[in-house]
């Protein structure tokens, strides 16, 4: 059953494709295009630290790379993440591949080159009450890795099945399949 990283993203853009509702709004996520989020290195941590990161527009995030002892520290624009969970739904957001474009700043004071790492969202925190998120937690993949996810099941064709047609009804068991 394992399978490479480019199965993966072929059943995720052909589960993204099926539960596409309106074409407009789906169209990166069915098409299966990377997500692309700008971000910044960011040096404290905590929640001080990550309550001054919110008051600036922007949420705290970690980066968490295969054989890495700690995740590297970033944020991410509020409002771009805000609007891609919106867009991807929360479950879809942890399904979706990222191009995260770190800007990373060197110790005087200037800016290096960006560096570009593609990841899953594997942890999304949702306020409680504002639906804004809170924090995310990225896992840095490459094209080799090996990941497991849960894809969406959709049915379709329920009511012109014969058997609901004689009165029967589909009794769905699973909402959700795991692939890796």
């Amino acid at each position: 059953m394992a399978a490479s990283f480019a199965a993966f993203r072929s059943a995720s853009a052909a589960s993204a494709a099926a539960s596409a509702a309106p074409a407009a709004s789906s169209a990166a996520s069915s098409s299966g295009e990377v997500e692309r989020l700008m971000c910044e290195t960011r040096s404290e941590g905590g929640s001080s630290a990550s309550r001054r990161v919110r008051r600036e527009g922007r949420v705290p995030a970690l980066i968490f790379a295969p054989g890495a002892e700690r995740g590297r520290m970033i944020s991410v624009c509020e409002r771009e993440m805000n609007a891609t969970v919106r867009r991807l739904t929360l479950a879809g957001t942890q399904r979706s591949l990222f191009d995260l474009e770190v800007r990373e700043e060197t110790s005087d004071g200037s800016e290096a080159p960006v560096k570009v790492v593609r990841a899953l969202a594997k942890q999304v925190q949702m306020h409680a009450y504002n639906q804004k998120v809170d924090n995310v937690c990225f896992l840095e993949v490459e094209p080799e890795t090996q990941v497991r996810v849960h894809v969406p099941v959709r049915t379709q064709g329920e009511d012109v099945s014969p058997g609901v047609k004689r009165g029967g009804f589909v009794q769905i068991l699973r909402n959700t399949v795991p692939v890796r």
